[in-house]
């Protein structure tokens, strides 16, 4: 059997792709598009079944999403890794597979219990392939009778395939970009409650430490003021204790504007702060690599940098239980990759588990435009890596 004869005729084929563009137009969600172009495929070719897989964002699985009566149910349950069974070959390869009968005995074909693959003799499997060249998913036919697929058949079918992948194409587009949108609406709210979180941490630093020691000054000033002229011993000793809260007030003072940004960044640059931050990590020796010019990076890359940096050797100290530690900085052209390693028993925060620490360089990493990495096998280390495009 090929082609039926309404589809034979030109101005039906041209209705039909018709139909199909109008869906890619007005059927922005994937599921809804995939479910409504295998109706419409089944209904103009008149097959038994149709298919749509389409293939994961990480582009390593391809994911029933469209199906026919009587397996609507099945949609979303059915899974298949790209290169495996006929639908991954023909994803993996990029051509169309054409079986009359024999899939059964192909060395190619994978069942799913649920699809029920025996009840059907022939089978048509096309790649959807936008026009940039990138396979989206996999457009399957079957029939419960013998069916010779002609060339009009595949010809139809690569075109519907061709036109539906531009749609799913814009339409992972879209949902990668309403992602994103929600992790950065998600990323905003979260550095929102950090500021508030951090100035009600100054302001009662500010308010338990500071405001109080200039109290308990102004207290001694006045006393020695009013014991100058009758008890100089004891003016004096006011005075000594004034000056002791003058000296804490100032490191209290200077200990919350280096919360804000180290001062060391500013008078001696990144890889002096580094420096820094190694020498003053406790019983651990701490080697130090910075192959980066100043110029470089501007002072908000410095900033997080060095946050991520001390947040890292902070997580060596608390859970490595490790005696050496490796900080490397090094410009590799398009990008600066910063890493520190340790030599410890390799425990690595989950995602379902974050740390406020590991969620801070997270954070960071993201506004940075920048990508994290936390690998570590157990025995053999953790390794932070951080790389920031340029």
């Amino acid at each position: 059997m090929t082609v039926p004869e309404p589809v034979r005729d030109g101005r039906f084929g041209y209705d039909f792709l018709k139909q199909v563009v109008d869906l890619s137009v007005h059927v922005a969600d994937v599921w809804s598009l995939a479910g409504q172009v295998a109706g419409l495929v089944r209904q103009t070719t008149c097959v038994d079944v149709v298919f749509v897989f389409i293939l994961d964002d990480d582009d390593r699985q391809l994911t029933l999403v469209g199906a026919t009566p009587p397996f609507e149910e099945t949609v979303g349950t059915v899974h298949l890794p790209l290169g495996e069974g006929i639908s991954g070959w023909v994803a993996s390869r990029r051509t169309h597979v054409a079986l009359p009968d024999g899939k059964l005995t192909d060395a190619r074909w994978r069942g799913f219990p649920q699809l029920r693959g025996e009840d059907y003799t022939s089978m048509a499997s096309v790649p959807m392939v936008t026009l940039a060249g990138e396979v989206v998913g996999v457009l399957n036919l079957h029939t419960a009778q013998r069916r010779d697929w002609g060339s009009a058949d595949l010809a139809l079918l690569e075109s519907t395939a061709s036109m539906v992948a531009g749609a799913v194409h814009t339409a992972r587009l879209v949902r990668r970009l309403e992602l994103r949108q929600n992790e950065l609406q998600a990323l905003a709210a979260r550095l929102v409650h950090a500021e508030e979180q951090e100035r009600a941490r100054l302001a009662r630093e500010l308010h338990d430490g500071v405001s109080q020691r200039i109290a308990a000054l102004s207290f001694h000033l006045s006393a020695a003021q009013e014991a100058l002229a009758d008890d100089p011993g004891a003016a004096a000793h006011q005075l000594r204790r004034a000056s002791e809260l003058v000296a804490l007030t100032a490191a209290e003072t200077r200990s919350a504007v280096r919360a804000l940004r180290p001062p060391l960044l500013d008078d001696l640059g990144l890889e002096a702060g580094l420096r820094a931050l190694a020498r003053g990590l406790p019983g651990v020796d701490v080697d130090v690599d910075v192959q980066v010019e100043a110029a470089v990076l501007d002072p908000v890359q410095e900033t997080a940098l060095y946050r991520i940096a001390q947040e890292a050797l902070h997580n060596v100290v608390k859970h490595a239980d490790s005696s050496a530690v490796w900080l490397r900085l090094v410009d590799e052209a398009t990008q600066v990759v910063l890493e520190v390693s340790d030599d410890g028993c390799g425990t690595v925060p989950t995602a379902g588990s974050d740390t406020h620490g590991l969620t801070s360089m997270r954070d960071r990493a993201r506004l940075l435009g920048a990508r994290l990495e936390v690998e570590g096998r157990p025995g053999e280390g953790t390794t932070v890596r951080l790389t920031l495009p340029r």
